[in-house]
């Protein structure tokens, strides 16, 4: 049996062009995340605030 060449690709990368994509978190997302991990929404609403589409306060 042969083993592969250390110059043989062993797994693929694939990125966007431009970095990292992140859509706005609606309430509703945010609010099905936190009942899922059993946290308080406020605590997710911290975190990722800047990625909410809506304003928290």
């Amino acid at each position: 049996m042969a083993s592969p060449h250390s110059d043989v690709p062993k797994g693929c990368e694939m990125r966007a062009p431009s970095g990292l994509h992140f859509t706005q978190l609606g309430r509703d997302q945010l609010e099905d995340y936190a009942h899922r991990t059993g946290e308080p929404l406020t605590d997710h609403e911290k975190w990722l605030s800047p990625y909410l589409d809506y304003d928290p306060s």
